[in-house]
């Protein structure tokens, strides 16, 4: 046993730099984010529709990629090496702004706004009666500062329905209507906006106007949106999804547990994007099924290789930078195959064969 310590010990010291230089760089925190592929997420196993027990032939995948904020120098320096991973220099105001706290919050309610989008562009593109009144239009709290003047806690207002605002208790103002009022307060003054918080509890928000950098503002950032305007049949289950990303996957899968006709035919795929309204020129809504620009495209689409999908949806103006990953990873349509799409209807149309 003697013998087996000396000779531990000699070899430890001999690379003790080494170890020390390993350990010193798996503590050091660099001003980057990273970006590697992550995987495919079964979107089965995040919404159900009542009363409604179909079986598809095949799956509807989105995808996650695993993104770190500050990573350590060690996860860095890997990175460097591998050709499907990203790294991007922090701003100093991206490095002294960050909220962890907040980034959450905004990342559940863009997700849980993106499982409403796709529940409407089901709807829209299953009734095809985007005219009809089975949507209304909402203003929602987006985002807010640490430093509010308010009752109420600023990760807690983001996602938060307004239902009203002083005299219009139950008007669900739009947001030309709930930014007037804002803008008619001055420095000092307190507004008054009633809200349903993220667990459809009724609250009065008391915020008063202050001066930051210059300017009069509340702190709060305020966004429109539609919802349904009939009873939801759909549940989401999965709790722990940030971001909107999956949306066209989303709203792909509803669409095709409310249709009869079987296009998926047995195939695994998957894809990425956003899923949101698109406006005509009158501000009228054109389209629920718009599928829009997202981040990391080039993780997604390895991510989706490597757990063997047959074809990757991806939005029209994310698919010049896919394809140029899919260059340098020398694929060719053998491994996965991209399609192109601007909106819900495009994928529909090419698991048709219609495209």
């Amino acid at each position: 046993m003697k013998d087996f310590f000396k000779v531990f010990g000699k070899w430890f010291w001999r690379f003790s730099s080494i170890y020390f230089m390993i350990i010193i760089t798996c503590l050091i925190k660099v001003d980057y984010y990273l970006y590697m592929p992550g995987n495919l997420v079964d979107v089965k196993g995040e919404i159900a529709i009542q009363d409604n027990d179909k079986e598809l032939n095949g799956s509807v995948s989105s995808v996650y990629v695993m993104s770190f904020v500050r990573p350590t120098l060690f996860s860095y320096l890997l990175s460097k090496d591998l050709p499907y991973a990203d790294t991007y220099k922090m701003t100093k105001e991206e490095i002294t702004s960050y909220d962890s706290s907040l980034d959450y919050a905004i990342g559940r309610f863009d997700s849980n706004q993106s499982f409403s989008n796709a529940e409407l562009a089901a709807y829209s593109l299953k009734l095809r009666e985007e005219g009809e009144d089975f949507y209304r239009q909402v203003t929602y709290i987006y985002s807010a500062n640490k430093d509010i003047n308010s009752n109420i806690k600023y990760t807690d207002l983001v996602g938060s329905l307004i239902t009203g605002y002083e005299e219009n208790k139950d008007s669900y103002p739009k947001i030309s209507e709930i930014t007037s009022y804002l803008r008619e307060k001055e420095l000092g003054e307190t507004a008054i906006i009633y809200l349903k918080d993220k667990d459809d509890n009724n609250k009065e928000l008391n915020i008063t106007k202050y001066e930051k950098d210059g300017n009069n503002i509340f702190g709060i950032t305020v966004m429109t949106s539609f919802i349904l305007n009939v009873e939801s049949y759909i549940n989401v289950s999965n709790v722990n999804t940030t971001g909107p990303s999956g949306g066209a996957m989303h709203a792909l899968y509803i669409y095709l547990m409310l249709e009869d006709e079987d296009i998926l035919k047995g195939r695994k795929i998957a894809g990425t994007g956003t899923i949101s309204y698109s406006l005509d020129e009158f501000g009228n809504v054109e389209s629920f099924s718009k599928v829009g620009n997202i981040g990391c495209v080039e993780q997604k689409l390895y991510a989706a290789y490597l757990d063997n999908a047959s074809v990757f949806y991806c939005p029209s103006g994310n698919y010049d930078d896919c394809m140029k990953a899919y260059e340098r990873y020398k694929f060719t349509d053998d491994d996965i195959r991209v399609v192109k799409v601007d909106y819900l209807d495009d994928i529909v149309l090419d698991l048709r064969g219609e495209a």
